[in-house]
């Protein structure tokens, strides 16, 4: 997209922008591929300079400006023969860059980046379709970073949904399979190497482990409501507080010679909660 931007002194500047995608994070930035500034072209050794769009803060509000690094911004200061030594510069965008850039931009990039994706998963797909029962799989167990897959589909849908449902669980890979162990002073890594079809065997004992726990806890969390409810229907029907539960903290009364509160929270007839505080001298 072409655009032209005018000072309040009177200087112009023409750009044409293009939408820049990371194909890493999928960060997006609305980049200047050509500048020109008062009929000067802004570039170095005929290359392009550094410059792209984004929102700053001017006068305490948001505004759309071209920002011009380190290269640019020398040669933005040569053509206004300025003698200003800054790192970086702005111009305020015209009306028609403003538009864009809030409400064309945006959705113009999630379009490039939905395509990417469908590109990344095709491509991540079929290389997990290439992989045979017999092949051995490396795996990295970190203690801090949980499970990694060493492998050119480690980021296809299987062995993500593979590496959260092991850390879900808390699954421990079988030790005949461990190939070596890095202690680190912070951490530790262990290495697994197994055979594809023994990890798909994995991967559905570690299903039906996070199946068994996701129904205790639900099972647990039922019981405390059911309590919780109890007691909050004692307290509607005989019209005083009832003890929901108690926890120690520090104590909040410097002038009492104490160093622990009992804290109680209360379930009150009206359905509501309070807390009070016990000094434990």
């Amino acid at each position: 997209m072409k655009f032209e931007c005018k000072s309040k002194k009177g200087n112009v500047l023409k750009i044409d922008t293009e939408i820049s995608i990371d194909e890493y994070n999928y960060g997006k930035e609305l980049r200047v591929n050509k500048a020109n500034l008062d009929g000067n072209e802004i570039q170095k050794d005929g290359q392009v300079v550094a410059m792209k769009v984004e929102k700053v803060i001017a006068n305490g509000k948001p505004v759309v400006a071209v920002r011009a690094d380190f290269n640019a911004c020398k040669q933005i200061l040569k053509i206004l023969k300025s003698r200003r030594k800054i790192d970086h510069c702005y111009f305020k965008g015209c009306k028609e860059l403003e538009d864009y850039y809030n409400n064309i931009f945006p959705k113009e990039a999630e379009k490039i980046i939905e395509k990417l994706k469908r590109e990344k998963e095709t491509k991540l797909e079929a290389e997990f379709a290439k992989i045979q029962d017999i092949d051995i799989i490396e795996i990295k167990d970190h203690s801090y970073y949980g499970i990694s897959v060493c492998n050119e589909a480690s980021h296809c849908k299987f062995f993500t949904e593979f590496a959260k449902v092991l850390k879900a669980c808390k699954y421990t890979l079988p030790q005949e399979y461990q190939t070596d162990v890095d202690w680190g002073d912070y951490s530790d890594e262990v290495t697994y190497k197994i055979p594809f079809g023994k990890l798909k065997e994995i991967f559905e004992d570690a299903k039906s482990k996070l199946v068994e726990i996701q129904a205790k806890k639900k099972a647990e969390q039922d019981t405390r409501d059911a309590k919780e409810k109890a007691i909050f229907q004692k307290a509607k029907e005989t019209g005083e507080p009832q003890e929901l539960s108690r926890i120690l903290a520090e104590c909040n009364d410097p002038d009492e010679d104490c160093s622990l509160d009992i804290v109680y929270t209360m379930a009150m007839p009206d359905g509501t909660t309070q807390q009070k505080r016990q000094h434990t001298w």
